[in-house]
């Protein structure tokens, strides 16, 4: 339900919903035309939410991130021990995190020998759920070091063309232009019935990924 993601893209902003700053912090985010007359009865609708699950002792997947976040800005025993579990962090699809998200990862690489943030703001669609694509770019303000991979290995060459041509001079295109792989000829479609039994689809699906090795 819509309600169920918007209360999640709040709680994951890490908006505090007993704050006189809730109202404001919620208008910053994108919530689907909420207009502002609105956002107050949103909020209260969240709190109520928040106090339904307390009440059935529950939790959904925004609680358990939010949870992490608090024992991380309150520095508890729990979440400085965190810190040392880790030699190596990756996040991956990072243009797509939300605040909630970010925090924990930074965290968690902040005495970890590397934390890696793989993405591609190009491919940043998730902005109706709260992601936060400018905290991607926010790494390399803080001197992240930027490192791309050149050859795109998926598209036809038809495809990565138009994408260059989509993203050529804005400021979310990090990587630059990218090329097909040298040998990537015209896509190939493939239809299955409905009908077709699981058995048969798994066998397609091998028979594909038989083909696939054999062309690499």
């Amino acid at each position: 339900p819509a309600f169920v993601t918007m209360s999640a893209i709040v709680r994951e902003a890490l908006v505090d919903l007993n704050s006189p700053a809730a109202v404001a912090q919620a208008s910053q985010l994108p919530l689907g035309g909420v207009s502002a007359d609105m956002l107050e009865t949103l909020l209260e609708v969240c709190r109520a939410y928040q106090i339904a699950k307390r009440d059935a002792r529950c939790i959904d997947f925004a609680d358990m991130l939010v949870g992490v976040c608090d024992e991380i800005r309150v520095g508890s025993p729990r979440a400085l021990k965190l810190q040392s579990l880790y030699a190596h962090v990756q996040t991956d699809e990072a243009q797509d995190s939300s605040p909630s998200r970010w925090l924990i990862a930074t965290h968690l690489g902040a005495k970890a020998k590397s934390l890696v943030s793989v993405g591609d703001l190009r491919q940043s669609v998730y902005g109706f759920t709260g992601a936060r694509p400018d905290l991607f770019k926010g790494r390399l303000a803080a001197g992240a070091k930027l490192l791309t991979l050149p050859v795109n290995r998926r598209s036809e060459a038809s495809i990565v063309d138009a994408g260059n041509r989509v993203a050529e001079g804005k400021d979310w295109n990090l990587g630059g232009a990218c090329s097909p792989r040298p040998e990537a000829g015209p896509g190939k479609v493939s239809v299955w019935k409905d009908t077709d039994s699981p058995g048969v689809e798994a066998s397609r699906v091998e028979s594909s990924m038989f083909d696939l090795e054999q062309i690499q």
